[in-house]
């Protein structure tokens, strides 16, 4: 099926419109080329308007989150910020392999067990500690130290 842009009036296979599902035709009425074309030059003549809104919207929503998070998160927050100085100033050492598979990675997360020992770290790979936190809500808060052999042993996936 084909339909005609009233921007550029050339006639387009419907792929080349966006979706819209109170037209008739299922498709907006400009295709995606000019809609792109219109939003670029609308941002252009109104940029400096619809960066300082975009800051602002920004800013406030950020920071009435993150104080929220902080003043609800203290004892992870301030387990998170000492790991990562002590890791920054070469006193902990960065991990290369997960601790419940093996694998080999540069990007593992620091797990805290508990966040009154914020220098007690588990490194584990993405995969295993999504794992750890889907497994660790359902049957009580177990300890690390029980469910990462489980994990090794039974490989498993969600």
């Amino acid at each position: 099926m084909t339909k005609q842009c009233i921007k550029c009036k050339q006639i387009k296979p419907l792929r080349d419109f966006s979706k819209k599902n109170s037209a008739k035709s299922g498709a907006q009425s400009a295709c995606k080329i000019c809609v792109s074309i219109q939003q670029s030059t609308y941002y252009e003549k109104n940029r400096e308007r619809l960066s300082q809104q975009q800051r602002k919207n920004r800013t406030d929503k950020t920071r009435e989150y993150e104080k929220k998070y902080n003043k609800k998160n203290k004892a992870k927050r301030y387990a998170h910020r000492k790991a990562q100085y002590a890791i920054e100033k070469g006193l902990l050492p960065k991990q290369t392999h997960c601790s419940c598979c093996g694998l080999e990675t540069n990007q593992l997360v620091k797990h805290h067990s508990d966040y009154s020992k914020p220098l007690v770290i588990t490194w584990l790979c993405n995969p295993c500690h999504g794992i750890y936190h889907r497994i660790n809500s359902k049957i009580h808060k177990a300890p690390l130290e029980l469910i990462l052999p489980n994990l090794v042993q039974k490989k498993v996936r969600f």
